[in-house]
């Protein structure tokens, strides 16, 4: 049993950190994805 709960508790970790990260983004408004990459690539 201990052996599946580790198995299922990395892609569970995964899940929550990118739903958490993406409550986030969207509470603070940031720019899409693409217009960010933009910012970027033009400070380089």
């Amino acid at each position: 049993m201990k052996y599946y709960l580790k198995i299922l508790s990395v892609p569970l970790l995964f899940l929550v950190l990118y739903s958490s990260l993406n409550l986030v983004w969207k509470i603070l408004e940031l720019p899409r994805t693409e217009e960010l990459i933009d910012v970027v690539e033009g400070l380089v």
